[in-house]
């Protein structure tokens, strides 16, 4: 039988496949980004530029 699942309960059921699986939960990035020479973060690794950059420190704290 299909189930009927909304959105946040498959963002949740993927992060929990991960999770159980020994992964590092981390919080999401924001879609707005911080950098002025673009107007959208859609995907990819915009996120890290100031990690790479140096700007920024990773920090790995889960939720």
């Amino acid at each position: 039988m299909l189930t009927h699942l909304s959105g946040a309960q498959i963002r949740q059921t993927f992060i929990d496949f991960y999770a159980e699986r020994g992964h590092q939960v981390l919080p999401s990035a924001s879609l707005v980004p911080e950098d002025p020479t673009v107007l959208l973060t859609i995907a990819g690794m915009l996120p890290f530029k100031p990690i790479f950059w140096g700007s920024a420190r990773l920090s790995l704290t889960g939720r």
